[in-house]
């Protein structure tokens, strides 16, 4: 029987797949996959690697074919040292740091707390763990630090790492803070404008320091230890 294989060519496909995690606080992964396939022409391989990238990214396991994709020719020979197999090109005006910062890492940040995430942990090895989202590590296994989880040491920094407000609760403390204290001036002003003696507004605006104050102060108290031990 005659071989035909020869008659076909090689074609790469890159596409784009979408990682999605039963833990909410597990931040998605986009993936840009590459495969390889021996077609007779650029239409029997887009057909064959669509075929296989719907099969990949077909929700089953968190993973979805987000339909962007690219498919061409191979034109090195493969088999024979160094070829090849597919390529990305892009326009960009920035600097070299800049792309390298924007497309060639896997933009995880140092913390996950500069983001207003949450850490989610997972098995280094025996002496130590990493998060899914950022570069923190910490040192113990995931056992221990569940079990202690309300402190911990960051071999980055070397630090002891305790629980904090994210910057969501500040600004939403701060703006109470400064909604209560604005709405008793306003009240003694008016009380003060409809004939109330110089006394009982000197009151109402001692009454709104005070209260302010104790709003605030527990707020004002975390804040300062959050400085002290940030959070990772």
């Amino acid at each position: 029987m005659e071989d035909k294989s020869t008659d076909k060519a090689w074609f790469n496909g890159i596409g784009l797949f979408k990682h999605t995690y039963d833990d909410p606080d597990r931040i998605p992964q986009y993936e840009e996959r590459t495969v390889l396939v021996k077609a007779r022409n650029l239409d029997a391989a887009r057909e064959q690697i669509l075929e296989e990238f719907s099969q990949y990214g077909d929700g089953e396991n968190h993973v979805t074919f987000l339909e962007e994709y690219d498919v061409n020719e191979v034109f090195d020979e493969l088999g024979s040292g160094v070829a090849e197999v597919a390529y990305r090109m892009r326009l960009f005006s920035g600097s070299e740091a800049e792309y390298v910062l924007k497309y060639w890492t896997d933009l995880r940040p140092d913390s996950c707390g500069e983001l207003g995430w949450n850490h989610v942990w997972h098995n280094q090895d025996d002496q130590s763990c990493g998060c899914y989202n950022c570069r923190s590590e910490v040192e113990g296994s995931l056992q221990d630090l569940e079990s202690n989880h309300e402190e911990q040491t960051d071999i980055g920094t070397g630090s002891n790492r305790k629980k904090r407000l994210t910057d969501r609760d500040w600004y939403v403390a701060t703006n109470t803070l400064i909604t209560v204290v604005v709405a008793a001036i306003i009240v003694a002003i008016v009380k003060a404008s409809l004939g109330m003696a110089d006394h009982t507004l000197g009151a109402m605006l001692s009454g709104a320091v005070i209260g302010g104050a104790v709003v605030g102060a527990p707020f004002l108290w975390n804040m300062r230890f959050v400085k002290r031990n940030p959070s990772p």
